[in-house]
């Protein structure tokens, strides 16, 4: 059984939230996909962010488990951070909420930009490069295997596209981590969002795994659901 995870979120602008998060249930019928919910238009790790904070660098993560990068797909991406974004940090020390180089983001874009973030949530992670991010589109019945769909988004476009379906298997050493779930929903659940780390020599067994509830429509930084 997992055990409680607790988790730092500190919001720009406002007080410091620290929460704890219930222990996943047992495993079970894969939950339904909650309603209305959108992923985030871009998804990487902070390599650069310039003296002023407003314009950070971001790597992309492999697409797909392979790790091969799709024709045209750019390896960074730059997105500007304005006064009207909204910062959300988790698992950060005290003073340290700011764009750094090492922190994994997932931005979501003001309407009709390309480039400019309306919401930027930023995660301490480990130093190594996650192997698969992407959306949780199912889950088995006993909780030990989900499908992952990645996607890329075309540079010249904006456009996003699905990239890859991806398998991730759970074992009962990989460690899990649960942000922004409600009571009871520290379980992988179709529709989360997930970053994984595969075990060494494996292309689909997690040694650790992130999941991350989906930004509700209607909140600051969503859109129309996808």
């Amino acid at each position: 059984m997992l055990r409680s995870l607790l988790v730092v979120a500190a919001v720009v602008g406002s007080p410091l939230v620290v929460f704890a998060q219930p222990a996943g249930n047992g495993a079970g019928a894969a939950p339904a996909a909650p309603a209305g919910e959108r992923r985030p238009d871009v998804m990487g790790r902070v390599v650069n962010v310039t003296e002023d904070g407003r314009t950070i660098m971001l790597a992309l993560p492999p697409a797909g488990a392979t790790g091969a990068q799709p024709a045209g797909r750019p390896d960074e991406v730059r997105i500007t951070l304005t006064e009207r974004t909204r910062q959300v940090y988790m698992g950060v020390g005290e003073g340290q909420a700011k764009p750094t180089p090492g922190l994994m983001a997932m931005i979501w874009l003001e309407a009709g930009s390309k480039d400019v973030a309306q919401t930027a949530r930023f995660m301490k992670q480990g130093e190594d490069r996650p192997d698969v991010q992407g959306r949780v589109t199912s889950v088995s019945p006993d909780g030990l295997t989900i499908g992952v769909e990645t996607r890329d988004r075309d540079p010249q476009t904006g456009q996003e596209k699905p990239a890859a379906a991806t398998t991730i298997r759970l074992a009962p050493y990989t460690q899990h981590q649960y942000f922004g779930v409600e009571p009871g929903g520290a379980r992988p659940t179709v529709d989360y969002l997930v970053i994984a780390w595969f075990e060494k020599g494996s292309n689909q067994t997690a040694a650790r795994v992130r999941f991350l509830k989906n930004e509700p429509a209607g909140a600051p930084g969503a859109g129309a659901p996808r």
